[in-house]
């Protein structure tokens, strides 16, 4: 596999990323929303430490998906630029 098709491979998958990023906070997901319900239980510290920890999931997913895609993107023009 050529080092454009590397590029675009990390291009893509910074692309999914992204998308995974911006779905944590858009769609509701059974499996979390049972979850949130069970830190009524918890003492104070692990409710806002589980809820922060929630919280921050999906804009670090998001960043690193900016970030891939982007290196993703930059390989992929210096590749087609070195081949000219």
């Amino acid at each position: 596999m050529g080092n454009s098709n590397k590029s675009l491979v990390n291009l893509i998958v910074g692309i999914v990323l992204i998308i995974i990023g911006i779905a944590w906070y858009v769609i509701d997901i059974p499996i979390l929303s049972s979850f949130m319900a069970g830190l009524i239980t918890f003492t104070p510290f692990w409710k806002i430490l589980a809820l922060f920890v929630l919280g921050m999931f999906g804009i670090c997913i998001f960043f690193v998906g900016l970030i891939l895609a982007w290196m993703g993107w930059d390989d992929y023009k210096m590749g087609k630029e070195m081949a000219e």
